[in-house]
């Protein structure tokens, strides 16, 4: 005969009792996979608007380039050309397509197209018309000479723009697009250097002649 354990016996539990214990454990079971599910999620949407807003800036750099060389190219152009704009069609004439002055001195003609815009204009970027204002010839307006406007660094020249893709953009009736975000809209400037902005690009303010070039007084630089 087995001696008798000294030790007590555990009693059996009841089935409410492991029934509970069993669904406790499933409910944590269910709450660790919603949080771990939850984590996952929030991970890949913070690494997705990380990868996002990489892409824009690789986008704004690209646009800030292509305006970069466009810019050096209207100088050049300048240089070339007793240090005159090139002659422009506001309607569009076929002698004198929009930047087609600009294509001897560019790389590839991609410059005149913005990775941003996701439009597919023909043409991404625009000169400041009010550069172009004395009429030679029946729909031909000639530029303003560099030496002879006051602060060119300041003298907004190639602007990022939409339709009616031209080349022109006139600030009494039109606005540049903004296609990059808190970075607004790119801007090369008459000295040739790019900037970009986030205030509103209307002409609003003749003093600051940021569109209106202002012409220095006869002789003071010829």
């Amino acid at each position: 005969m087995t001696p008798a354990s000294d030790s007590p016996r555990t009693p059996p539990m009841p089935d409410d009792w492991t029934a509970r214990t069993r669904t406790g454990k499933r409910m944590v079971r269910w709450m660790l996979t919603m949080a771990m599910a939850a984590l996952l999620i929030g991970t890949v949407a913070l690494v997705n608007r990380a990868v996002q807003q990489n892409t824009e800036r690789c986008r704004a750099s690209s646009c800030q380039s292509n305006l970069k060389q466009l810019g050096l190219a209207l100088c050049q152009y300048a240089q070339d050309y007793d240090d005159t704009l090139p002659l422009v069609s506001p309607t569009g004439s076929a002698s004198l397509p929009p930047f087609g002055w600009a294509l001897p001195y560019l790389r590839s003609s991609t410059v005149l197209h913005c990775p941003s815009d996701t439009a597919n204009h023909r043409l991404s970027y625009a000169l400041n018309a009010r550069l172009f204002t004395r009429e030679v010839a029946p729909g031909v307006l000639a530029g303003v000479r560099r030496r002879n406007v006051e602060e060119p660094s300041e003298v907004r020249t190639i602007v990022e723009a939409g339709p009616p893709d031209d080349g022109l953009l006139d600030p009494y009736r039109e606005q540049p697009v903004a296609r990059h975000g808190k970075d607004g809209s790119m801007i090369a400037f008459l000295d040739g250097m790019v900037n970009s902005s986030t205030h509103s690009c209307m002409y609003t303010n003749p003093g600051k002649h940021m569109w209106e070039p202002k012409t220095k007084p006869q002789g003071a630089n010829p």
